[in-house]
């Protein structure tokens, strides 16, 4: 019986990727700003935008940008840059969650997804508006499609040339690890 479920698994994986690299996953121009399939957020919405500034003691610093929000996330180490995007998900409504986190305190209440903007929104930022903004040490374009297994799959774009698909969140950190320590200053 374990064979088959990660069987099923493993399928469910290369179909997601498959899904991804179909895409396009380039920002679009103003003519496709619409949502779209009726979604709450115009496409480009759905690109987050990482800028690592600092690198030391193997701690990656930055801000991370969206166009749902005006301002950007700061992040002083990787893990926090997960949490600001999973917070930013949670709160947009974008890629939504698949299954409940797990915690290890009892809890009563029911979690639920409530997006901080339940019907359609125009998003804070035009795609120009990012577009020049990069970090001091790597720029990165996030674009995260599903978050199945309590974690997160899409596709990660270096700015400076690569894009690569991943599977979890931890893969992503690896990805966005390696960029940095290449290019980094610590």
């Amino acid at each position: 019986m374990k064979f088959h479920k990660c069987t099923l698994f493993y399928k469910e994986v290369v179909q997601i990727k498959n899904t991804i690299e179909a895409a396009d996953h380039s920002l679009p121009t103003n003519a496709a700003n619409n949502a779209r399939g009726g979604g709450l957020w115009p496409d480009y919405c759905h690109t987050m935008l990482i800028c690592v500034d600092s690198f030391q003691n193997r701690l990656a610093a930055g801000r991370l940008y969206t166009y749902c929000y005006s301002y950007a996330r700061i992040f002083h180490s990787l893990d926090q840059m997960l949490f600001q995007v999973e917070s930013i998900l949670d709160e947009t409504g974008l890629a939504q969650r698949w299954n409940r986190p797990r915690t290890l305190l009892e809890s009563d209440q029911e979690e639920t997804s409530k997006a901080a903007f339940p019907d359609r929104h125009m998003p804070a930022l035009k795609p120009q508006h990012l577009q020049t903004i990069r970090g001091k040490l790597a720029t990165f374009q996030l674009r995260v499609y599903a978050r199945q297994n309590a974690s997160m799959q899409g596709i990660l774009e270096f700015v400076e040339g690569g894009r690569a698909s991943f599977r979890s969140a931890l893969e992503l950190t690896r990805m966005i690890l390696e960029v940095v320590e290449a290019k980094g200053d610590g």
